[in-house]
């Protein structure tokens, strides 16, 4: 959602849930695993971050499908969190 409507968020979150239950979907939104991320490009600054929703907790790293992003979509703590593994991988295989 762009920055200019954070005043929708709680409007759009609603629909969501709502558009899950409906139509046909028959799908449960499970809001304890549910997160906020806000993405914004590495080279600017963010003057204004809208306030935190009360039904999400706000992140600023998101692990989807194995892979871990951060809130500038950088991949640099996927691959340190991959790198920490291999390293533990190599000590034990050392000793």
């Amino acid at each position: 959602m762009p920055a200019g409507n954070s005043a929708l968020i709680s409007q759009e979150l609603d629909h969501v849930l709502q558009w899950a239950l409906t139509y046909g979907n028959n799908l449960k939104v499970n809001s304890s695993k549910s997160r906020e991320m806000i993405v914004y490009q590495a080279i600017s600054k963010i003057k204004y971050l809208p306030s935190v929703h009360p039904k999400l907790n706000r992140v600023y790293e998101i692990t989807a499908l194995g892979v871990t992003f951060s809130n500038t979509l950088f991949c640099g703590p996927h691959v340190r969190i991959i790198t920490a593994k291999v390293a533990a991988s190599l000590i034990l295989y050392m000793l």
